[in-house]
């Protein structure tokens, strides 16, 4: 069989920080021999612990612009956006005393994210996320949910939303303005937690409470910008409702005891209805499956299943196709199962060409361009950002999100099992200083939880502890 080799584009760009404030590209060719590996012992700590310098990357629903998320100079993450049309990037929103934590886009134009202060402790947070909106223009800001957590409210904020809200998801109508919010009903109690929804207009900040059928700990928008799913409780059972289109009322599919295994958890709803749940369906692991509402039933057979694993991941869906893509999952290393075979021609190209390395790939969701967005990284590399061209099947690196890190220098993450005294087997990762594999000692790092696993891709702590020449 004739393979397909990809071709590399000849610009590369690199983001670099101008006065803390402002950054230009930097063309390069991406195809030019990588410079030696930098010596293990020539690097610092704060290569290892400081943000890094490109964190994220999202595009615009209508594929014409890319939000990043950045470091200046003094460690502190920037929101920026570059036009795709001219690829010149703009520094957005940045402070000097907090960092953005995480953002999303409403619509092509506009765009809302929190704050977050990466430079103390936990537990010397005083302060909630808040939310904001600006347009990528940086016209019509407006803060939309208040930061401080006292109990006294200004009437001068009044229609700021309490610390205790936090975004959900966005309205996925055409140009909407709106955004869903979820308020803690009982933020100050040490009891599980549930939420109320609120349709939030992020121009206006006119908010509308939405009717719930219960205790809701989960809810579920459909892609016309519907909230169409919740999942309540009531002690030891959970229902899943689904809101009737012709009724407008909430109909209960099922109802379980959340401790026996038994139900399923709404995952995705697609607008044609189809509704994709995770269960165990009678199995020891959690599959996908696909749920028929009409009939309250679910199939038989798992639309996806990870042998060994309890499915985690996410759907990937282009609102302008009105169709399913794939599906993004996480065994012990992370991949993407694609259902489009275009798709899949296309993540079997970019495989080709960057190889070694887990290869995400992200399509703006109303997409009318030719770019699809590709994070690369690997248990030994932090990663880098490209734009993929399909037309002309070319690649242009927008930058690394620890340009200091050279894989070369960095030890491999092996996936192993071990066997608990009541015979089951437990997954973990295994990571060996370079060159040394026996007579070590060894640090257990236990990840927080419960139902919280660890993950394959890059944790520079662990790198950092093996340079003391201690197994991980």
């Amino acid at each position: 069989m004739k393979q397909t080799s990809l071709a590399v584009g000849r610009k590369s760009l690199f983001i670099c920080l101008l006065s803390g404030l402002f950054f230009a590209p930097l063309l390069a060719r991406a195809a030019e021999p990588a410079s030696a590996p930098a010596s293990a012992s020539r690097y610092s700590i704060e290569d290892f612990f400081q943000n890094p310098k490109f964190t994220k990357a999202t595009l615009s629903p209508d594929g014409s612009s890319l939000a990043l998320l950045i470091s200046d100079n003094q460690d502190r993450l920037m929101l920026a956006v570059m036009d795709l049309a001219t690829l010149v990037p703009k520094v957005l929103v940045h402070y000097k005393d907090a960092d953005i934590q995480s953002y999303h886009w409403v619509n092509s134009n506009r765009l809302v994210y929190d704050l977050t202060d990466r430079k103390i402790g936990v537990g010397d947070t005083h302060t909630a996320p808040g939310l904001f909106a600006i347009n990528k223009d940086g016209s019509q800001a407006r803060q939309l949910v208040e930061r401080s957590t006292a109990f006294v409210r200004s009437a001068s904020i009044a229609k700021i939303q309490p610390w205790n809200t936090f975004f959900s998801d966005v309205n996925h109508a055409e140009n909407s303005d709106e955004i869903f919010v979820i308020q803690v009903t009982n933020p100050y109690r040490n009891e599980r937690h549930s939420y109320n929804l609120i349709r939030l207009n992020t121009v206006t900040a006119q908010a509308t409470s939405v009717n719930r059928p219960g205790e809701v700990n989960k809810w579920l928008i459909d892609k016309q910008g519907v909230p169409r799913v919740a999942v309540t409780f009531d002690k030891n059972l959970e229902a899943v409702h689904y809101k009737d289109p012709v009724s407008d009322s909430w109909n209960k599919l099922i109802e379980f005891d959340r401790h026996m295994g038994a139900g399923f958890t709404p995952l995705f709803l697609a607008p044609d209805g189809t509704l994709l749940v995770t269960a165990h369906n009678g199995q020891d692991i959690r599959s996908v499956y696909r749920y028929d509402i009409q009939k309250k039933q679910m199939d038989a057979a798992p639309l996806v299943t990870l042998k060994g694993y309890d499915f985690s991941g996410s759907v990937i869906f282009n609102m302008q196709q009105n169709k399913l893509l794939g599906v993004d999952y996480e065994t012990d290393a992370e991949g993407t199962f694609w259902l489009d075979p275009a798709m899949q021609k296309i993540q079997q190209k970019i495989d080709a060409t960057l190889p070694g390395t887990v290869n995400r790939i992200s399509v703006a969701e109303k997409n009318t361009t030719d770019v699809v967005l590709v994070q690369s990284f690997s248990d030994i590399d932090p990663g880098a950002w490209y734009l993929y061209h399909l037309k002309t099947e070319t690649l242009d690196k927008l930058g690394a999100v620890r340009p200091n890190i050279k894989a070369a220098d960095m030890a491999y993450k092996d996936a192993v099992k071990y066997t608990a005294r009541d015979g089951l087997s437990i997954p973990a990762y295994l990571t060996l200083p370079k060159g040394k594999n026996k007579n070590l000692p060894m640090v257990v790092l236990v990840h927080g939880g419960p139902y919280m696993r660890g993950s394959r891709c890059t944790i520079l702590g662990v790198t950092w502890l093996c340079r003391t020449g201690t197994r991980i």
